[in-house]
């Protein structure tokens, strides 16, 4: 199995190959001339097989049931409290092997110190700037815990008598994101994954989905998405001079976290939209989706509209300007990067 591992850590390595050796035995197989890259605590896959060509096939006995799990309260290193009996030796095994995977490379340090849900030493000014695009930005406690398996859990239900839940499936998660990168299928005895090089490398990407916007995932993941195409707009209202108020919601999710069809309110004096996208490519099916469902002409529709883009540039601004004021570390590095990148997105035409 040393042949799939690329490590600069001999642990790390291990790990790896024994993960890769248990998910063999239940049947599942990685491509050849696929590698598992470990460097500094950092994983990614690269491999030499064909884009949409199969890269991982990872049979159900090898996920780990992680919320069916007790874990120890600490904030410094994954601590397995017990375990269901009903779990199996290969889960049992592999819930062991991942622990020792993430520990081993400071997974639950890095996360406090680097990702802006949880650095404790992030400025309440940021805070506030952020919550004025994201207004639940850090309004419910994560421990680092949650938020790992959070960030590298699939929301999978492995039969239809079973509800919805977090299943860490091995090497899958070792995958970065990318816009354009891979989507896993999940068909009910195992989870598959074509390989997706969208920047031109051996480095392979999923697409971690939602279509989240550069401080979403910023959010969310704890890291500046430089693949982001979109921007979604601020829950905001403003005066818009001879039309009235506009009101975005800022409300395209369900309890789920999956998007929501836009709709649009129209009221003498209000236009009302429940939230807003903007995006890279050409803006006139928005403009007509606005301009069907409301009393405005074409040209009143880009002036909406270029109000609502010059609002979010502003709060995307005051984010970046209040980062800047502070002493730089990882966190406001990652929140004003990605601010940059939807300000990419806004100066759009």
């Amino acid at each position: 199995m040393m042949r799939f591992i690329d490590s600069d850590d001999a642990l790390v390595a291990d790990l790896l190959a024994s993960t890769l050796e248990l998910i063999a035995e239940v049947g599942g197989w990685v491509a050849p001339g696929t590698r598992l890259i470990s460097r500094e605590g950092q994983l990614s896959v690269s491999s030499q097989t064909e884009t949409g060509s199969p890269l991982f096939h990872i049979p159900r006995e090898s996920f780990v049931r992680v919320d069916e799990v007790t874990w120890d309260a600490s904030h410094e290193r994954l601590e397995v409290l017990s375990a269901p009996d009903h779990f199996g030796d290969i889960e049992m095994e592999m819930l062991y092997l991942q622990v020792a995977l993430h520990n081993h490379t400071q997974k639950l340090p890095w996360l406090t110190t680097s990702h802006p849900w949880l650095a404790t030493g992030l400025p309440q000014p940021v805070i506030n700037a952020v919550r004025q695009v994201l207004p639940t930005f850090r309004k419910t406690d994560m421990s680092a815990k949650d938020t790992l398996w959070a960030n590298r859990c699939f929301k999978i239900s492995l039969d239809s008598d079973s509800p919805v839940q977090r299943l860490l499936i091995p090497l899958v998660d070792l995958l970065n994101h990318h816009s354009q990168g891979a989507t896993g299928s999940w068909v009910g005895s195992a989870f598959d994954v074509p390989a997706s090089k969208p920047f031109g490398t051996d480095e392979c990407f999923l697409n971690y989905g939602m279509d989240r916007d550069a401080l979403e995932m910023a959010a969310v993941y704890g890291f500046a998405d430089s693949s982001s195409t979109i921007a979604n707009s601020a829950p905001l209202t403003i005066e818009v001079p001879n039309i009235g108020l506009l009101r975005v919601l800022g409300d395209g999710r369900d309890s789920t976290g999956m998007n929501l069809r836009q709709t649009v309110v129209s009221t003498p004096g209000q236009i009302t939209l429940s939230h807003w996208t903007f995006t890279q490519e050409d803006s006139g099916n928005a403009y007509q989706l606005l301009t069907e469902n409301s009393r405005l002409s074409k040209s009143e529709a880009i002036d909406v509209i270029d109000m609502l883009r010059e609002s979010n540039i502003q709060l995307l601004q005051e984010i970046i300007n209040s980062c800047e004021l502070q002493e730089q570390d990882e966190s406001l590095r990652i929140l004003s990067d990605s601010a940059r990148m939807n300000l990419l997105v806004l100066a759009q035409p």
